[in-house]
């Protein structure tokens, strides 16, 4: 038997190497050139084609938690810390991008004289000659003109803006790139400089230099995929409101119509309000509020049931009063259903009603779209 871990001398100077043995006609003694060897050497195997590596996706998503001030009680802000003049600071639902906004009264000074800082966040620090950047963005309007705003960094060495952005009355959006020098950083908003009243939303932190399309006024229903929850487990749902049969409205991952989450319902087979969810206020505009328009809006949801015979209705909430769309039949398939209304109010909550049979429903990317239509 051969070892191939050992070289092994033939007459005429015939060698094994490796695991394969090949003999060659060495001449005087040895095998002869016209020897038949027994031994074959292995036909090569092919190496196999390397999988193609993915690329790597820019990451220009949010980081920044709580980016639309939706979330937090009273006058407070989860994941926001005002640091400096704390009862310069409320919130409000009016006048803001979508939603629930920030209100300023600032009586001008220092730009720290009124300071609220995000929640640390977890950045990328850069190894080498080449920075990590991130970019901060937040829509800002004010009572005057030139007011002064800025975006500054909470870290050991904090990094300012250099030129602190020029805001007026009308929405406008301040933006700020940085390096990412240290791994736990936070933003920090210096609002104080100007004597104003000063409304910010819609503050947000993305990888790299190019800030996102998030526009203001936002038309759109906050976490209207479901997704946005850190938790499935969360009993509050991020950017909804549960107004009746809370224990039978739960975040699952049994089925979704896109992504991983979905709004689960179990319905009781009684009144259709008895089971009901309402997303926060969005911006509305009465029908006529525009010149030779007419207004109106369209809700639309993706829905299913786990058995048959399943239905739901959508409404509104709003100071002025509710609209709905009566009962809608849902099926065992994923099917869309949609609702067009005239808004009566200048702020309008969308409502599920999902209490009228004993189904379980699953609900899923819901959507509001302005429509525009010349007055008759």
């Amino acid at each position: 038997m051969f070892n191939n871990n050992r070289l092994s001398s033939f007459t005429g100077a015939c060698a094994l190497i490796g695991w394969t043995l090949t003999i060659t006609a060495c001449g005087g003694g040895g095998f002869g050139q016209d020897y038949d060897s027994p031994f074959v050497e292995p036909t090569p195997i092919a190496e196999p084609t390397p999988a193609p590596q993915p690329v790597p996706e820019l990451d220009d998503y949010n980081i920044l938690d709580n980016a639309y001030l939706e979330l937090g009680s009273d006058n407070d802000f989860t994941g926001w810390t005002v640091i400096n003049s704390a009862d310069a600071v409320s919130a409000v639902v009016a006048e803001t991008c979508s939603g629930r906004g920030m209100k300023v009264e600032s009586a001008g000074g220092n730009p720290w004289d009124v300071q609220i800082h995000s929640s640390p966040l977890t950045l990328s620090v850069a190894e080498g000659d080449a920075p990590n950047q991130y970019t901060a963005m937040m829509w800002v309007k004010s009572s005057v003109a030139e007011t002064s705003v800025r975006f500054s960094t909470v870290e050991d060495a904090p990094q300012y803006q250099q030129e602190p952005a020029t805001v007026g009355t009308e929405w406008q959006k301040v933006v700020f790139t940085f390096n990412a020098i240290q791994e736990d950083t936070a933003i920090s908003l210096d609002v104080g400089a100007s004597t104003a009243t000063i409304l910010i939303d819609d503050v947000r932190v993305v990888k790299g230099d190019t800030p996102d399309e998030v526009e203001c006024p936002r038309l759109e229903i906050t976490n209207g995929t479901f997704e946005m929850n850190p938790s499935m487990a969360d009993e509050n749902i991020v950017g909804w409101i549960k107004k009746n049969g809370a224990e039978n409205l739960v975040l699952t991952d049994v089925d979704s119509h896109d992504g991983e989450l979905s709004l689960k319902a179990t319905g009781i087979a009684s009144d259709a309000w008895r089971v009901q969810i309402g997303s926060l206020d969005i911006a509305t505009k009465l029908p006529d509020s525009v010149e030779g328009s007419n207004i109106s809006y369209e809700v639309a949801l993706w829905a299913k049931g786990a058995t048959e015979g399943g239905q739901l209705q959508i409404s509104t909430a709003a100071t002025a009063g509710a609209q709905y769309s009566g009962l809608k039949d849902v099926g065992t398939d994923w099917e869309e259903i949609t609702w067009s209304f005239s808004a009566n109010d200048a702020l309008t909550s969308i409502v599920l009603d999902l209490g009228a049979t004993d189904v379980v429903l699953f609900i899923d990317d819901i959507t509001i779209k302005e429509v525009v239509t010349a007055a008759e």
